[in-house]
């Protein structure tokens, strides 16, 4: 059937009729909508902010970042651009490295990829449309594209980063990692240089610790919430270790409490004081479930690293609660029981069914 969205208020009175084949709540006071595969924007009265003719919108802190179709020769878009602006991708891989990817943009969408500007809440051009990308960066600042390079630009459009970069990410939502011929350094905002761009390994692992090889030494610099102050001291790590960001599941379990460890092409975890919490043994990458475990191919670490054996957890995604961090739920030989995060049995495995109260109380079923 052919649907058509439109809104109503909490009284259930109309405030924008059914016109629209898709919305979706950008901010409290801008929606956005779709006509036919286009895009606009509308105010919650229904005014029309930016008209539906653009191929993709996102939201800065105060402005709206559209993306027109392409009306003549189809765009250069290089890899880096392909994961900004894809919705997702599909990556095969053979022991933790990814041999082939496919994005969800393909050919026939980059054939539809246009140059990128941006509009105030009034709908106002405030950057012109010549740039690959726009997107979100630190507070009110937009990292952009231009001629297959990175920068930063203010909201008005003026240059606050050269566009000189190979990728530009930012992290903890306070600081940018900027790539320069596999040289890597941290700016936060205003231009503000924590680390300059010379190092071959930086890896921040929160909003005011930042770790970087220098030397052939790990060092980690912490700041104060500012940056105006910082302290570094010398890190006894393993020059050769490769630290990441690990895949955690579902999308509820936040914080960077721990990180993926590579060490001679095997995969470990080491914590945010960089603890090495399982040792590089792992031919594959761990994932991080429900704030509480690890997951290897079917080996199953607690989050204190305990190998957790003959135990099967496929329903603790699905039965447990990620705010109680220290037990979890898992069944053995098909009945339910509870363990801890130090691998002792709290609750028999002699149920039919267990549900968590507190992370120490449990609803069991028999």
């Amino acid at each position: 059937m052919n649907y058509k969205w439109g809104i109503l208020d909490n009284n259930g009175e109309i405030l924008i009729k059914n016109q629209f084949d898709k919305i979706k709540k950008l901010s409290d006071s801008l929606v956005e909508i779709e006509k036919k595969d286009s895009i606009g924007v509308i105010d919650t009265k229904g005014n029309i902010v930016i008209a539906p003719v653009f191929r993709r919108i996102d939201v800065s802190k105060n402005l709206i970042l559209a993306q027109t179709f392409n009306t003549g020769n189809k765009l250069e878009i290089s890899d880096i651009v392909k994961q900004k602006l894809t919705d997702y991708i599909v990556s095969i891989q053979k022991k933790s490295k990814v041999i082939s990817k496919f994005y969800s943009i393909n050919d026939r969408n980059i054939s539809q990829v246009g140059l990128f500007g941006a509009f105030n809440n009034k709908g106002e051009l405030k950057i012109p449309f010549e740039y690959s990308l726009l997107q979100r960066g630190v507070d009110s600042e937009i990292i952009a594209i231009k001629n297959g390079k990175f920068g930063i630009l203010y909201e008005d459009g003026k240059i606050l980063q050269d566009f000189k970069y190979d990728d530009i990410t930012v992290l903890f939502d306070k600081f940018y990692l900027l790539k320069s011929n596999d040289r890597l350094g941290v700016f936060a905002k205003d231009n503000k240089k924590l680390l300059e761009v010379k190092f071959s390994k930086v890896f921040p692992i929160s909003a005011n610790e930042i770790l970087y090889i220098e030397n052939n030494v790990w060092y980690k610099v912490s700041y104060t919430n500012d940056f105006s102050n910082s302290r570094i001291q010398k890190i006894k790590l393993n020059p050769n270790f490769k630290l990441d960001y690990i895949e955690k599941q579902p999308d509820n379990v936040t914080g960077n409490d721990f990180f993926s460890l590579e060490y001679n092409n095997l995969y470990g975890i080491i914590d945010k004081k960089l603890n090495i919490i399982i040792p590089p043994v792992n031919e594959e990458k761990e994932r991080y479930y429900n704030n509480k475990y690890f997951d290897e191919s079917g080996k199953i670490y607690s989050s204190k690293g305990i190998l957790l054996k003959d135990i099967d957890v496929s329903r603790n995604y699905f039965d447990d609660n990620v705010k109680f961090k220290s037990t979890i739920i898992c069944t053995k030989d098909g009945k339910y029981g509870v363990v801890n995060i130090d691998g002792k049995i709290v609750v028999p495995f002699k149920y039919s069914y267990i549900q968590n109260i507190d992370g120490n109380k449990f609803i069991v079923k028999k």
